[in-house]
C-alpha cells in the first residue's frame, strides 16, 4: 500500500484477475496508533480509494499487520484492551475481516509482544464469534527449506497458547540467504520441501486435525522472479510446479510477493526489484499461474 508509485488496484483486478489481495502493512505510527507504513492514516484518501477499486473489481482482501520495517502494533501498545481497540479501528475502517500478522526479526523474539497480541487476537475473534462477524486470521513467517525456525514456530505456539484461531500460517519462500542450498532452477522445489516441513510441524500441534486439514492450514508465499538475494530467482515454471503441487495437497494459502512486481523490467536485466520481476515473462504471468490454484 505504502510503494510509490501507487500501484494500480483497477488494472491488478481486470487485467491481472487478482481476486484475493493481500494489503500490508499496517504499523504503529505515533505509540499505539494504526496506520499504513507509517504514511498514511486509516482513511487517507488513497487507501480508501485503493481498497475501493479493489472492491468494485470483484477482489477480497487481507490486511497485514507487521512486515520487516517499522512496529507493529503490539510493541508500542502496553495493554491488550488498547491493543485490541487498534486492530478493531483497522475493520471498521474497511469492513475487513480477514487479518494477517507478518512477525518477522526481533518481533519474534519479543516474548511480552507475543503475548499481548496473541491475547488482544483471541479476544477480537471470541467478540466476533458472539457478534456473529467472525474474524478469520493468519500469521506470515520467515521459512527455511527445513521448515518454521525456532522463533517462528514461538509465535505459534504462544498463539495456539492463548487461544488463537488460525486459519493459516503462511510462510514467506524466499531469501533463504543459506549457501547450504542449491538455488538453481530449484526455488519451486524449496518452496514445495518447505511446505511439507511446515505442514510437518503443525500436525503435532494440532493432533485432533486430519492430514487434510493440516494441509489446509498451510499457506506459501514466495518472492517472484530475482529474490533480494539475488542468487535466489523464482521463475514462471516454479510457480507452475508450485502451484500444482498446492492444488494436490489442498493448501489453504497460495500467494506470491508481490502483485506489484508480476512485470519483465524495462531493461531486461536480472535485479531484485519492487516494481518487477527481473525475469523474461509475459505481463501477469505469475498471477495467471497461481489462479490455477483456485484458493
Amino acid at each position: 500500500m505504502t510503494l510509490y508509485p501507487q500501484f494500480d488496484y483497477a488494472s491488478a483486478t481486470r487485467a491481472g484477475g487478482l481476486r484475493h489481495v493481500t494489503l500490508g502493512f499496517v504499523v504503529s505510527g505515533a505509540p499505539c496508533t494504526a496506520s499504513w507504513g507509517t504514511y498514511y492514516g486509516l482513511k487517507d484518501q488513497w487507501v480508501t480509494s485503493a481498497i475501493g477499486a479493489l472492491t468494485a473489481g470483484g477482489a477480497d482482501a487481507i490486511v497485514s499487520f507487521g512486515g520487516v520495517a517499522n512496529q507493529e502494533l503490539a510493541l508500542t501498545c502496553t495493554s491488550v484492551d488498547a491493543l485490541v481497540t487498534q486492530y478493531k479501528s483497522v475493520i471498521d475502517a474497511y469492513g475487513i475481516r480477514d487479518l494477517d500478522f507478518d512477525i518477522e526479526g526481533a518481533a519474534q523474539n519479543d516474548v511480552a509482544s507475543l503475548t499481548r497480541r496473541s491475547q488482544a487476537i483471541a479476544k477480537l475473534q471470541a467478540d466476533g464469534k458472539a457478534a456473529g462477524n467472525p474474524v478469520r486470521v493468519s500469521f506470515t513467517l520467515p521459512v527455511l527449506p527445513t521448515g518454521l525456525t525456532a522463533d517462528g514456530l514461538r509465535v505459534v505456539q504462544n498463539a495456539i497458547a492463548n487461544g488463537v484461531d488460525i486459519g493459516q500460517v503462511n510462510v514467506m519462500a524466499m531469501d533463504y540467504y543459506d549457501p547450504a542450498f542449491d538455488y538453481n532452477g530449484k526455488m519451486g522445489d524449496l518452496a514445495i520441501q518447505a511446505a511439507q516441513r511446515v505442514h510437518d510441524q503443525l500436525a503435532p500441534l494440532y493432533p485432533s486435525k486430519s492430514d487434510a486439514q493440516v494441509w489446509a492450514m498451510v499457506g506459501v508465499t514466495p518472492m517472484i522472479g530475482v529474490n533480494d538475494d539475488p542468487r535466489e530467482v523464482f521463475t514462471v515454471a516454479d510457480a507452475d510446479k508450485l502451484t500444482a503441487f498446492a492444488r494436490q495437497k489442498g493448501l489453504g494459502r497460495l500467494a506470491m510477493w508481490s502483485a506489484n512486481r508480476d512485470s519483465q523490467c524495462p531493461a531486461g536485466t536480472p535485479q531484485p526489484s519492487n516494481t518487477c520481476s527481473g525475469v523474461t515473462q509475459t505481463a501477469w504471468a505469475f498471477s495467471s499461474s497461481f489462479k490455477q490454484f483456485g484458493g
